[in-house]
């Protein structure tokens, strides 16, 4: 039957003498109370409950009754000891219009005087509750705009809690304006121009200047100075050595296969390791932990290595000081082994052995049958330690340098100029560090390291002055 409210269904029941035991078994028996008016609708009360509580759900748990509110809505109670609300704040099941709590109390215990369970007490106290937050909780909603326009949105709740879909009405486009009569075709009486070009927005390169360089003298300067950054550079002459390591060294490598190098051009490289002063002196940041205007600038990449030798090389030029075919580059491995050996063939520059009062490294290991040293575990100023024979300082220990060649397994068969392999995914890093072992500073030790990373380990580099990779191609 058409109920206006759920207030008024149990007002009906109290007064058709519907005892609570009856209320709770309404679902299970589906019985029409009086006439037509049906108190329980079992098949709306099924379906809401599977809208409601879920797919799958059994009748048992879905139990009171049903009652319409507004459009058609049911609303289904849930029973297990007592009434509780078994659906979302929007599908809301009891409706206060028209209900007076204090008859309803006074029906109430009149219906219990007659054997009635005291379970239809907690049917008001739910109703208490539900209506109080139904008005605190609830949201409402906002009014359409005003006018006739339509309204806009995908969709929400009418007052009785039934789902509304909104519809968003468009208007209909206007009829296509009449075709207007094409102007007449104009011939023309001469050939026509074709358009200038505009210019180019994109912006040309600049077109990098020649470097300014001054002869060759036939007598090499032993010692090479850039003005104005205070480095020095000494001279290696060119010559023939041994690279790499005897198979009967001790700690020695796979990949550090003995073989003839040849050197056929003098070179320049740093007499100390760059330091963070002159790594500075272009603007670049200084990241180290230890920091010092000698100390060694240590932990940069390869590639910014490089593009320090570039700046510096475009300086001396501007200074008038660049000798003609030559450029500041990071050395080759074989011009680094070069001058750490400085004409010797043994395990380390000073001998077979080695402590770390020679050079900065880890001296509780040192290399060959050395005394144990200091392990300062840090680097040092540059020019600390006592130079080799040649005049070049912290070759083995304090940090690791940079070297141009990419990493690779060195060939027994004799070379002439290697500048390694042409392609590959590690650089060569040389002479070893301030927390390695001593074997790990050997002369021929090298290490395999990513040129993109920059290493806390501490890797610097020093700086060469020579030939162009392009000058040996071309020489071949």
């Amino acid at each position: 039957g058409e109920v206006g409210s759920i207030s008024w269904v149990l007002h009906k029941m109290l007064k058709l003498g519907i005892g609570p035991s009856q209320i709770f078994d309404c679902w299970d028996a589906n019985p029409h109370i009086s006439g037509s008016t049906t108190i329980c609708c079992a098949a709306p009360c099924q379906r809401y409950a599977s809208l409601i509580l879920g797919p799958g759900v059994q009748s048992s748990t879905c139990v009171l009754g049903c009652a319409r509110l507004g459009k058609e809505t049911a609303h289904c109670f849930s029973r297990r000891n007592s009434v509780r609300y078994a659906g979302y704040w929007h599908h809301l099941l009891f409706s206060f219009h028209g209900l007076s709590i204090h008859y309803l109390w006074q029906e109430m215990s009149e219906n219990e005087k007659k054997g009635g369970r005291p379970a239809l007490m907690v049917i008001l106290v739910v109703l208490l509750f539900v209506g109080g937050a139904y008005f605190l909780l609830i949201p409402r909603e906002d009014p359409g705009p005003a006018g006739g326009g339509g309204q806009s949105g995908t969709g929400g709740i009418d007052a009785s809690g039934e789902a509304v879909a909104t519809v968003k009405f468009t208007e209909p486009a206007p009829p296509p304006s009449p075709a207007q009569p094409a102007p007449p075709v104009v011939k023309p009486t001469g050939v026509p121009k074709p358009p200038s070009t505009p210019p180019s927005t994109v912006p040309a390169k600049p077109v990098a200047k020649p470097l300014a360089t001054v002869p060759l003298p036939d007598e090499l300067p032993q010692v090479f100075d850039v003005p104005g950054i205070g480095m020095e550079l000494l001279l290696a002459k060119p010559g023939r050595f041994l690279m790499g390591s005897p198979a009967d060294e001790p700690r020695r490598r796979d990949w550090e296969v003995q073989h003839e190098v040849v050197l056929s051009q003098p070179f320049w490289l740093g007499k100390y390791e760059v330091t963070q002063q002159q790594w500075q002196f272009f603007g670049n940041a200084n990241k180290n932990y230890f920091k010092g205007p000698r100390f060694p600038i240590a932990g940069v990449t390869w590639f910014e290595a490089v593009e320090f030798c570039r700046k510096l090389t475009t300086h001396a030029s501007e200074a008038g000081v660049l000798p003609e075919g030559h450029v500041f580059r990071l050395p080759t491995e074989a011009e680094w082994e070069y001058a750490c050996r400085a004409g010797t063939r043994s395990t380390t520059a000073y001998g077979d052995a080695m402590s770390s009062r020679q050079a900065n490294f880890d001296g509780g290991n040192p290399c060959g049958g050395a005394p144990r040293g200091p392990f300062l575990k840090r680097p040092q100023p540059v020019g600390f330690y006592k130079a080799n024979s040649w005049g070049y300082h912290d070759m083995h220990g304090n940090v690791w340098e940079w070297c141009h060649d990419i990493f690779f397994t060195m060939q027994p068969n004799e070379q002439v100029d290697p500048w390694g392999i042409r392609s590959g995914r590690y650089r060569v890093a040389k002479g070893g560090g301030y927390l390695y072992h001593g074997w790990e500073c050997r002369s021929t030790s090298r290490c395999a390291m990513m040129p993109s990373v920059s290493y806390n380990i501490g890797i610097g580099f020093r700086v060469a002055l020579g030939r162009p990779q392009s000058f040996f191609k071309k020489k071949r």
